[in-house]
């Protein structure tokens, strides 16, 4: 089974041994993740997957090598792939639904135990315009070293995809066209997780994910607001033409746009966003106080600086040179 080979091929299957389980830490489409400790204490994330039919093995092999690529990056804002096992049994339910455990103990499991990366980006508050700026930049940045080392696409960057965890390092350096960069963290760091339905360059072999259904984006039956990242998908397929295989950097750049967008509620034209927010910062009161207004404007400035810079980019690396010419910007970079 190609699974297996590719498991036993450099991952280790030891460090399952003596982990313990902890809270759920999400669930959707990809499987179930939960929070891990090791019998060293240390905290990581435990992602179960089903492998119930022959295109859940297929995604899990394409994402498995994808995230082998992603651990020879160096770069510490990916998440990395400690070790992969196929379980069988009662395990840990990957479905929300209760009911469905004992139909599950008869299937086999891909257990992925990957490095700890914190809070999503959804529910995250972003407390100042500086932990906002560092967020985009330190993301510009991740996905500009994924480009340059393996022509890495990750086609999926919404803020559920992006964890945020506290760090006492004032500065990350990032190598990119051979200058190093130290970034001002504002002792906040980036990890982007989940490969699903990435592309990447692994020598002479190309992996990506073929199986795309463009979702849709209307409101649902509560007439709650759609979701901005639903207009990246198809938006993605028009620049690719459908052939998810070839190198298309500029679908990182279409989700850095959706970043900005998110985090600073304005949209490329300096309209506020239809789209709905997540917990970056707080909701719009009915009374703004004038520290609310003057934060707002503060959000539509750095907006417009942003734009302005990723303005016919036709990649991260492009948008991460032009925020290094910055004068806006400069402050958040080191040179060495």
């Amino acid at each position: 089974m190609e699974l297996n080979k590719i498991i036993k091929d450099g991952l280790d299957e030891e460090c399952f041994k003596e982990l313990s389980t902890k809270a759920r830490l999400g669930t959707g489409s990809f499987g179930t993740v939960y929070e891990a400790i090791s019998k060293t204490g240390e905290r990581m994330a435990l992602k179960v997957m089903l492998l119930n039919d022959e295109k859940a093995i297929k995604d899990a092999i394409s994402e498995i090598k994808i995230m082998k690529k992603v651990n020879n990056i160096l770069c510490s804002n990916f998440i990395k792939l400690i070790g992969a096992s196929i379980v069988t049994g009662k395990y840990l339910r990957v479905s929300e639904d209760r009911k469905k455990e004992k139909e599950e103990a008869n299937v086999p499991k891909l257990a992925l135990l990957l490095s700890k990366g914190g809070k999503e980006l959804e529910y995250f508050l972003v407390k100042t315009k500086e932990e906002l700026i560092s967020i985009i930049i330190q993301v510009a940045a991740t996905m500009t070293m994924g480009e340059q080392m393996v022509e890495l696409e990750h086609r999926d960057a919404h803020v559920s995809n992006i964890l945020i965890e506290n760090t006492e390092e004032e500065e990350i350096e990032f190598v990119i066209t051979g200058k190093k960069y130290a970034v001002k963290t504002m002792n906040i760091m980036i990890k982007i997780i989940d490969f699903g339905k990435s592309r990447l360059r692994n020598g002479n072999e190309i992996l990506f994910c073929n199986d795309w259904q463009i979702e849709s984006n209307e409101s649902n039956e509560n007439g709650e607001p759609r979701e901005l990242h639903y207009e990246i998908y198809p938006r993605m397929n028009e620049i690719t033409g459908g052939n998810w295989k070839d190198y298309f950097p500029k679908t990182n750049v279409l989700w850095l746009e959706y970043l900005i967008e998110i985090l600073t509620r304005y949209n490329s034209d300096l309209s506020t966003s239809e789209f709905c927010a997540t917990e970056a910062f707080p909701r719009t009161k009915k009374k703004q106080t004038d520290e609310d207004n003057r934060k707002e404007r503060e959000r539509k400035e750095i907006a417009e600086k942003f734009y302005a810079a990723i303005k016919k980019c036709n990649t991260a690396g492009e948008f991460f040179t032009k925020l290094t010419a910055s004068k806006y910007f400069n402050s958040f970079f080191k040179r060495f």
